[in-house]
């Protein structure tokens, strides 16, 4: 069986990010290219993409990506036993009760999360899409000659990722954990019970406010912040006190959610991973 290439591609607010993964379907990935290119305004968002298929070379690949923000919602719903068909025939009828949107402005979609009990009511992830805004991602990939197969959502993306990658023999397996991606202008936090993602949560506490803070502090631009960040030299301290209130914030909105979770599904957290940029 030949070899299949796909396109990861993580379309930030600061940084445009691809990964090709080469392999077989069912059989074992391989990553065989990455870059990343910055794109400090909107404006240079487009540039940037084109830059990017230019380096890795990738015109007309087929690529994955996903989408966040206040233009999509996902919630976490419980609803009677059914079918998969008859979910995807339910879930517009029953979204009205969930989204801010008009069904006929979104994109719908759902999954069951494992299986109910005899009796039971099954719990069901319900995502939905403003229309537009995953029409105007999608005509921005093809205006660079790359070619979208799947449009997915951030927090559940990275749920997925730490389900195919984490030890299947290790603790991990037997708890629950909390996965949090500190972006540019979000930080999502997605709960993992037992390896299957089960809640997540989009937080607007995220990288572009600590860099606005240093930016105050220090009096230099933002350019200049990002170098600071990396190679802080004689200024660490300084840089420690000026993001200290947002860390505050961070951590306060992070414990909120842990809350509210656990008040849900009467379960602890018991292991935090951090990643990001």
């Amino acid at each position: 069986m030949a070899m299949q290439k796909l396109i990861g591609l993580d379309f930030g607010s600061k940084t445009i990010k691809a990964a090709e993964l080469t392999g077989q379907p069912g059989g074992e990935l391989s990553l065989t290219r990455f870059a990343a290119v910055d794109v400090p305004d909107e404006q240079a968002r487009l540039d940037g993409l084109r830059a990017l298929v230019s380096q890795m070379r990738i015109g007309g690949s087929r690529v994955a990506t996903a989408v966040s923000g206040r233009n999509v919602i996902v919630r976490y719903v419980s609803m009677r036993q059914m079918s998969d068909e008859e979910l995807k025939r339910t879930i517009p009828f029953e979204a009205d009760k969930y989204i801010p949107f008009g069904t006929e402005e979104v994109v719908l979609d759902c999954q069951r999360l494992g299986e109910a009990g005899e009796g039971q009511d099954m719990r069901v992830v319900l995502v939905a899409v403003k229309r537009a805004f995953i029409e105007e991602r999608v005509r921005r990939l093809r205006e660079v000659g790359l070619r979208p197969v799947i449009v997915g959502v951030d927090c559940l993306a990275l749920g997925n990722a730490f389900e195919l990658t984490a030890d299947r023999d290790g603790p991990d397996a037997a708890r629950v954990v909390a996965v949090i991606d500190i972006g540019a202008t979000t930080t999502n936090v997605d709960m993992v019970d037992a390896l299957s993602t089960c809640w997540s949560r989009e937080l607007y506490v995220a990288g572009e406010q600590f860099t606005e803070h240093i930016a105050r502090r220090l009096g230099v631009n933002y350019s200049q912040v990002e170098e600071l960040k990396r190679q802080p030299g004689e200024q660490e301290e300084e840089i420690r006190e000026a993001i200290a209130p947002v860390l505050d914030d961070l951590r306060n909105e992070i414990m909120l959610t842990f809350d509210f979770f656990e008040s849900e599904a009467d379960k602890s957290v018991e292991a935090l991973y951090f990643c990001g940029g």
